[in-house]
């Protein structure tokens, strides 16, 4: 039996949208930063929710899971949905948020999943004048 939601559609997305859990990704990325000794803060409060702030380079870092923001070198759809998710329609929403990116009025940098655990982190933070 299924219970109906106390609060309407836009009242629970606005409760659900403040939800932000540390995933395993994140913490290892906050670890790195803390071992390079590069200041940042998670989550900060700016536009298009990114994930880090680089404080002395005043640059946002958004990092992209493979599976959540359909990568195109690693990302496959689940066979089945789970809870009534429906998976192409969440990735699609994630991609075209993403895609609106390029409108921020901040410098920033997205590194993808595989990246991170190929230990690319650092070298991408070098092209960019960040270490």
């Amino acid at each position: 039996m299924k219970m109906a939601d106390i609060f309407g559609k836009r009242k629970r997305s606005e409760i659900m949208s403040r939800i932000r859990s540390r995933s395993g990704l994140d913490r290892k990325v906050h670890n790195w930063l803390c071992a390079k000794h590069v200041r940042h803060k998670m989550y900060p409060k700016a536009e298009g929710n990114p994930d880090f702030l680089l404080k002395d380079a005043g640059v946002y870092l958004f990092v992209d899971s493979c599976f959540w923001h359909g990568c195109p070198l690693h990302f496959r759809a689940p066979k089945s949905s789970f809870a009534g998710i429906r998976w192409e329609e969440k990735i699609r929403k994630n991609k075209e948020r993403d895609g609106r990116r390029s409108q921020l009025p901040y410098r920033w940098i997205a590194v993808w999943e595989h990246s991170i655990k190929n230990g690319d982190l650092e070298r991408i933070l070098k092209e960019n004048g960040i270490l």
